[in-house]
């Protein structure tokens, strides 16, 4: 059962699923940017991905949420924890356009309610899952 607040969250907006895994609503789209609010719900995460026309610009707004970006072939990940102060993070993370990316919640049990703003604006034909294949062979992660 969610908690009183998560569920009023659940009712106010009208969700979409996206295919990285949380949920969405787009919420402004101009020339020059897109803006939505995603909501991470307890046990999920967003599948590896790249956006290749867009730096995505993350804003949170209740909970944590851990931003791994890959920043180099053969290198680990980054992860950068955006937070309201807890453990020292910061509640905004740039990810530059065409990096591997996933989030996840650092705490099972927990939610996250962050914007992304995508500039220049966001389109799916720009926006590319992580092939099987590398993950299976642990060449992201």
């Amino acid at each position: 059962m969610p908690s009183p607040r998560l569920a009023e969250l659940l009712k106010l907006y009208p969700w979409q699923p996206h295919p990285e895994g949380m949920l969405y609503l787009e919420t402004h789209r101009d020339d020059l940017r897109t803006v939505a609010i995603c909501l991470f719900l307890p046990g999920t995460g967003s599948a590896p991905h790249r956006v290749t026309s867009s730096s995505e610009l993350w804003f949170l707004h209740e909970g944590e949420l851990d931003l791994h970006v890959l920043t180099a072939p053969g290198a680990p990940p980054k992860t950068h924890r955006l937070s309201l102060g807890q453990d020292g993070g910061l509640p905004t993370f740039e990810v530059p356009r065409n990096l591997w990316q996933a989030a996840t919640l650092p705490h099972p049990d927990s939610y996250a309610l962050c914007s992304v703003v995508c500039a220049p604006p966001f389109h799916f034909s720009n926006f590319e899952t992580a092939p099987e294949a590398l993950f299976a062979a642990g060449r992201l992660w």
